[in-house]
């Protein structure tokens, strides 16, 4: 990489223009190829050549390439991120935690742990599962792994790497099966930086007074008011979620099962676990005694997974005796269970897993008295990984 990173210096003139060739012919050769060629990719091709494109593209960005570099390397920004991006469907495809790990990490070494779940507790009833005195513990390859690979020593660490280092995911259909025209109509937006609405959300739950909206508790604000799909999250507007960050607001990133590796293989692994086609992952970075996303219910099955911090949650009972399905309108919620004295309370500590159903309203806060942490930064702060798993009804 050093050398590609230096393909256009006079140092090394002869072989800079090998390294420069080989990578016009890689991105050439990847970008006008079928699905059908890019399953024939070697693994050990796939693994050596993704992060050296990867960390290209990060000296692109931070402009630590050279100036003359377009002068020796031909592909524009947009064809280097069309060929991360194509690798890295295909990295995720095939990179499946193997599902009894994957079940024994949530569920425990006794698969009737895991047949008990899905008897009571699957699109029944939420439930926790405490892990916080193992799943983090090093010989849990499956989660510890991507806990270490965090390992933030601040939160602006965090957030630099939220809003600096990541590209636009546009949203990928779960039966999309074509994947060349999906690179073909995302052209525009495809290895542009963060898009607010899309990728990235910054907004907090606040209080209402009006006495028109007496049956709601709050509501959710964006910081990023006017014309909010439309902002990049770039420059100044990452100083600004910063400074969002610091008064309140909620850092929400969305298509982690596509920014990382080791998601992508949770995710995979998950799918096939429950068999079914779809489990999208998204984080949230939430500052101390605050609330991000306002009291609501999902229309898929999610399992919250506290990384670091603690939060608080509550989760009413269904409002409807029917589940939502998946892309259905969702009805509006009645009156909050804390006015009615029922719904369940719960801390999660870090490790801990949560398990909601779809169709049951819930919220979640953090507190103000600086909570015990593992990660002392995360005193008072909470980071949380969402998987969500889009349940498909059988054919009728």
């Amino acid at each position: 990489m050093e050398r590609g990173s230096d393909v256009c210096s006079n140092r090394r003139p002869v072989e800079g223009k090998i390294v420069a060739l080989v990578l016009d012919v890689m991105v050439i050769l990847i970008n006008t190829s079928t699905e059908i060629l890019l399953n024939m990719i070697p693994r050990y091709l796939l693994n050596r050549s993704l992060p050296l494109l990867q960390e290209l593209w990060k000296k692109i960005r931070g402009a630590s390439i050279p100036r003359n570099w377009g002068r020796c390397l031909h592909f524009t920004e947009y064809d280097l991120a069309s060929t991360i991006f194509r690798l890295s469907m295909k990295q995720a495809n095939p990179a499946i935690c193997e599902i009894d790990k994957i079940r024994i990490s949530i569920f425990g070494n006794e698969i009737s742990n895991f047949e008990n779940f899905m008897l009571k507790y699957w699109e029944n009833s939420p439930f926790l599962l405490s892990g916080s005195s193992n799943i983090l513990e090093k010989d849990n390859a499956v989660f510890s792994s991507l806990v270490h690979s965090l390992n933030p020593t601040s939160t602006d660490d965090v957030l630099d790497s939220i809003l600096m280092e990541l590209v636009s995911c546009p949203p990928l259909a779960s039966d999309e099966l074509d994947i060349n025209c999906f690179m073909n109509e995302m052209n525009s937006s495809l290895g542009s930086p963060l898009i607010y609405g899309q990728d990235i959300r910054v907004l907090k739950a606040r209080e209402l007074t009006a006495e028109s909206l007496k049956n709601y508790v709050k509501k959710e604000v964006h910081f990023f008011e006017n014309g909010m799909h439309k902002v990049f999250i770039d420059g100044d507007n990452a100083q600004k979620c910063k400074e969002a960050f610091q008064n309140g607001f909620t850092v929400a990133l969305r298509g982690m099962e596509f920014r990382s590796a080791k998601v992508a293989a949770i995710a995979k692994g998950l799918e096939v676990l429950f068999g079914q086609p779809s489990v999208g992952a998204n984080l949230y970075l939430t500052p101390p005694g605050s609330q991000g996303l306002a009291r609501h219910y999902d229309d898929h099955c999610v399992f919250v997974w506290q990384l670091f911090g603690q939060k608080h949650w509550t989760i009413s009972y269904s409002p409807t005796s029917v589940l939502p399905r998946l892309y259905e309108p969702l009805s509006s919620l009645p009156c909050s269970e804390s006015e009615k004295g029922g719904g369940l309370q719960l801390t999660l500590n870090e490790g801990d897993i949560l398990y909601i159903p779809r169709g049951y309203p819930h919220e979640a806060h953090t507190n103000t008295d600086g909570s015990e942490s593992r990660n002392k930064m995360f005193s008072g702060f909470s980071l949380h990984l969402t998987l969500s798993i889009e349940v498909e009804p059988p054919f009728e």
